[in-house]
């Protein structure tokens, strides 16, 4: 009889260990899908921020070629990209060559995507892609 009363509470102890266990394992999994999510935004955002900045330097390519024979640099200023939380910086550089008595002039185009979320201090995702065009003659 007096082993039972040795024993009567061990089952309080053992089931707020397996509540304390199961509590733990539940946390975990709740801050896993949370990071999930959050890594799996920042790439679908990362992926848009690509295409944003591609979109930059097709579009300066398009004004330089509607250019024709007075081709020029059109540079936007940073602005939002339209329908999207982009903000989209071009950059266009021409500059003149002479090469075997054949003027050509040279293009390097920069294209900056930039998103940053209200209030963020982390969450930002910034891509960035370079382009050099020429209205050269190639035989």
């Amino acid at each position: 009889m007096n082993q039972r009363r040795r024993e009567q509470g061990v089952g309080i102890v053992t089931a707020a260990f397996i509540l304390f266990v199961l509590t733990a394992a539940g946390a975990a999994m709740i801050r896993l899908s949370s990071t999930q999510t959050i890594t799996s935004t920042q790439a679908l955002l990362a992926a848009q921020a690509i295409q944003v900045a591609r979109s930059g330097i097709q579009r300066e390519m398009n004004l330089i070629i509607e250019g024709g024979g007075a081709a020029e640099c059109f540079d936007k200023p940073a602005a939002n990209f339209a329908g999207t939380p982009f903000t989209l910086d071009t950059d266009c550089t021409k500059t003149d060559h002479d090469e075997a008595g054949e003027d050509f002039d040279v293009f390097w185009i920069e294209s900056e995507a930039f998103y940053s979320p209200p209030g963020a201090t982390s969450d930002r995702i910034r891509r960035k892609l370079e382009a050099t065009i020429t209205d050269r003659d190639f035989p």
